[in-house]
């Protein structure tokens, strides 16, 4: 009898690691990393470019990535308040190729933002990238 329950506590025990590590294998974070912390690499932005928009007081900000990622910025006067974000009206859902405008800026002020590619913010060593409009 006492082995029958050492042999079905066993059993339970090890179905419960099984789901465990099934689930842990198959879970992502928020961060658009699996749980190992490995990065999605093809949606890691490159080649950003900020320029002056056509429009007076806009900014044009541009990058690529390696396959078609969802992508928009996130921005604002401060670098620890990036509370105002544009999205990528040009290519819309999923492109390797982004452009967003930002519009109603003004001349004289330092901006911060971050690029989002498929639910990951990317900035230079951790920290939101910067721009002014009478610098570009």
């Amino acid at each position: 009898m006492k082995r029958i329950k050492v042999f079905i506590i066993t059993g339970l025990l090890g179905l419960f690691m099984v789901g465990i590590a099934t689930t842990l294998i198959f879970v992502k974070n928020t961060f658009g990393s699996d749980l190992f912390a490995i990065v999605k690499k093809d949606c890691v932005p490159y080649n950003i470019f900020v320029e002056k928009g056509d429009q007076e007081y806009a900014v044009r900000i541009e990058w690529s990535t390696k396959k078609e990622c969802v992508g928009f910025i996130q921005y604002g006067s401060q670098r620890d308040n990036l509370n105002l974000v544009v999205v990528d009206q040009t290519n819309k859902v999923k492109s390797k190729s982004h452009e967003v405008v930002i519009e109603k800026l003004l001349t004289t002020q330092k901006y911060y933002f971050l690029v989002n590619s498929d639910d990951v913010a990317y900035g230079y060593n951790g920290t939101a990238l910067d721009f002014s409009i009478q610098n570009l």
